[in-house]
């Protein structure tokens, strides 16, 4: 087992896993329909399902 002096090495290897991991990512079915999924959903909860910071 490695020991690592800082945190900045966990991250290092943390985000080397992650890029890894993203070249076997696959894109959800239906992608291109959920933005007007999101707009279905916000008019009919009366707008509380999207935050206003992610809009």
């Amino acid at each position: 087992m490695e020991r690592w002096e800082s945190g900045s090495m966990a991250l290092r290897w943390g985000a080397a896993g992650l890029a890894e991991a993203t070249k076997r990512f696959r894109r959800v079915n239906g992608h291109m329909h959920l933005q007007a999924l999101r707009a279905a959903l916000d008019e009919h909860a009366g707008g509380a399902v999207t935050p206003p910071r992610l809009r």
